[in-house]
């Protein structure tokens, strides 16, 4: 760190910057770059884009959001986005998510997650500790299956188990020969899911992921009271509000919903309603910060937030930051996969931090900024 730098910052606190800087002087960690990889952490894990925000002498902050399907031109369309930073202040993460207002929601998200790890790693604290401090020691992990029968859902199960994990995120099963599901689906759902708590599950959520229509999700939400789920994940792709609201009547099931939402107008229009009772903004879209505005919109409204989240180690540790700071946080799902190579190359990237997990809780980030060391060397071998 730069004597400027040292003797603005003293001790590493923030304040302490914030009263020696004067009107008008330039920012003493100014943004001096950005680089971005897109890599993919095994052969059924989606691509991820990563950002890293360069600034002052030596100061990285790094984010993690989807990769678009083009990986070449999601990583230059985020270089593109990022030269709008260079020589904006570092420190000053609501100031540049506002003028990257006309820029693609889930870069933005990225490179909020960068500042607030460049935040914390100045003043040497978790990015909790910068927004409001801990409101819990541990945070509830739920695994999200994959599996395209109830043979491979199992078998994930198995190993989740063992890993850890007691709640789990569950995928329907849609037959795939006639676009119309009757009586014989929703019976087999229920049963699955009963077989899946009967291994060993204390908390299942079936994910629809928009795949259902309002009339099957209704009678699918119906048919699961007496399993007590944790709750109904994107019951239905496109729906009017007069059919959710119908849906939230008359089932006792709880509803997720949001992780395809962009605008917090969105949001607060489901809230409004009073018709969700777990909302699931995507951690990569809307970043640690709009993630936080959230969750307190939802508080509001006695609504329980539950982050989306399916990616890398980058983004596990952005989450588990809104998790220790935001008071109705009940559960963060992560990607779970038997594949081993996929957490070798997470480990890689994280510098070898992977959350500690114990009977289905998480372990807090400690480090300052996100927690992790990145390797730089790993997201160039695991580049797309």
């Amino acid at each position: 760190m730069s004597t400027r730098l040292k003797k603005r910052f003293g001790l590493g606190s923030l304040a302490a910057a914030g009263q020696s800087a004067r009107v008008g002087d330039p920012p003493a960690v100014a943004v001096t770059g950005v680089q971005a990889w897109a890599i993919r952490l095994g052969p059924k894990a989606g691509p991820r884009l990563v950002v890293a925000v360069r600034a002052g002498d030596d100061l990285t902050g790094y984010g993690e959001t989807a990769c678009g399907p083009d990986a070449a031109a999601s990583v230059k369309e985020m270089l593109r986005v990022g030269e709008a930073l260079v020589g904006r202040d570092g420190l000053a993460s609501v100031a540049a998510w506002t003028a990257l207002s006309s820029a693609p929601p889930a870069l933005r998200g990225a490179i909020d997650i960068a500042l607030l790890d460049l935040r914390g790693k100045v003043a040497q604290a978790p990015v909790y500790d910068l927004l409001a401090g801990r409101t819990r020691e541990k945070a509830r992990a739920m695994a999200a299956l994959r599996g395209s029968s109830e043979t491979e859902l199992t078998s994930q199960l198995t190993a989740a188990l063992a890993a850890g994990y007691r709640a789990f995120s569950v995928p329907v099963l849609l037959p795939e020969d006639t676009p119309t599901r009757g009586r014989d689906f929703f019976a087999e759902t229920v049963e699955m899911l009963e077989r899946l708590r009967e291994a060993g599950a204390d908390d299942l959520a079936l994910d629809c992921a928009g795949r259902t229509s309002a009339a099957e999700a209704a009678s699918l939400a119906a048919r699961c009271e007496s399993l007590h789920l944790m709750w109904m994940d994107e019951p239905a792709g496109r729906i009017g509000e007069a059919a959710l609201q119908k849906m939230a009547l008359e089932t006792v099931t709880p509803l997720g919903w949001g992780r395809s939402l962009v605008s917090s107008g969105a949001f607060q229009d489901l809230l409004r309603m009073q018709v969700i009772d777990v909302l699931r903004p995507d951690i990569g879209v809307h970043g640690i910060s709009s993630t936080r505005t959230l969750a307190a919109m939802a508080e509001a409204y006695y609504t329980a937030i539950a982050p989306y989240h399916r990616g890398g180690p980058i983004g596990t540790a952005a989450a588990l930051q809104v998790a220790a700071s935001t008071p109705n946080f009940v559960v963060q799902e992560v990607a779970f996969s038997t594949d081993g190579e996929e957490g070798k190359v997470a480990e890689e990237i994280a510098g070898g931090w992977l959350p500690a997990l114990t009977d289905g809780f998480f372990e807090l980030p400690t480090g300052p900024g996100l927690g992790l060391e990145i390797d730089e060397d790993a997201l160039e071998m695991h580049s797309i």
